[in-house]
């Protein structure tokens, strides 16, 4: 549990980073929330939550991994394009 709290702790202070780029980039901050979940594949509780919330676009980023490593383990981005169905999906390299 301890392990848990420290990686929460960690992901909070880099949500808080990417709002306030988001703040700095002219996006109302009241706008911005997060939420972190620690149950179920990564991509799969991405498009499950914006399914729930009613979102039609997910944006994601795509970390520089190489074509072997998405072929053994597969990206969260490219799980999240075959899962959300019906929805648009923004993958920014």
């Amino acid at each position: 549990e301890r392990w848990l709290e420290e990686e929460k702790k960690e992901m909070s202070q880099i949500f808080e980073k990417a709002k306030k780029r988001l703040v700095s980039a002219g996006l109302d901050g009241d706008r911005v929330s997060t939420k972190t979940k620690d149950e179920g594949s990564r991509a799969s509780v991405v498009v499950q939550e914006a399914r729930d919330a009613g979102y039609g676009t997910i944006v994601v980023g795509r970390r520089g991994i190489s074509k072997v490593e998405e072929f053994f383990m597969g990206s969260m981005s490219h799980k999240v394009v075959h899962l959300a169905k019906g929805m648009a999906v923004w993958v920014v390299s």
